[in-house]
């Protein structure tokens, strides 16, 4: 009976464990690029002031921000031709997750994802969705990739 016990809460707590993620509460999303954060705000330019960021949520891993539940876009044909942006109907708004330690990762394929950085050729404040290292490119001199984290709000 004891063993049945244990091996019922094993079932159970394996069970637990692949159970899908709840959706997240509400955050920022800060991009931090050497000593500097940036947070991704309703515009295409980002603020280093948290209070201009935008509310966001994760629902089903899609990225939801502000009241009209606007989702962000990368283009997969790369590459991306402008900085981040909200859109009313991203075509490639899945695969948002944020880890134990707030990190956001969006991915776009088994082991791919999206980095978030800015572009020596963009303006200052901009965020992009930088897909050269899905496609095998090395990051180089044009874009600098930066650590995107969840603020809770």
């Amino acid at each position: 009976m004891v063993g049945m016990k244990i091996f019922a809460f094993a079932a159970l707590a394996i069970g637990a464990i692949a159970a899908p993620v709840a959706d997240s509460k509400s955050f920022k999303v800060g991009v931090t690029i050497g000593s500097k954060t940036l947070y991704l705000t309703g515009t295409d330019k980002s603020s280093e002031n948290i209070a201009d960021g935008i509310a966001c949520k994760i629902v089903d891993t899609a990225i939801s921000c502000g009241a009209d539940n606007k989702g962000y876009d990368y283009n997969p044909l790369h590459p991306f031709e402008g900085a981040l942006v909200l859109s009313a109907k991203p075509s490639n708004n899945k695969g948002w997750a944020i880890d134990a330690d707030n990190k956001i990762t969006w991915k776009t394929s088994d082991n791919k994802f999206v980095n978030f950085s800015t572009s020596a050729v963009g303006k200052p404040n901009e965020i992009f969705a930088e897909i050269c290292s899905t496609y095998g490119h090395p990051d180089g001199a044009v874009f600098t990739p930066g650590v995107a984290k969840a603020y809770y709000v």
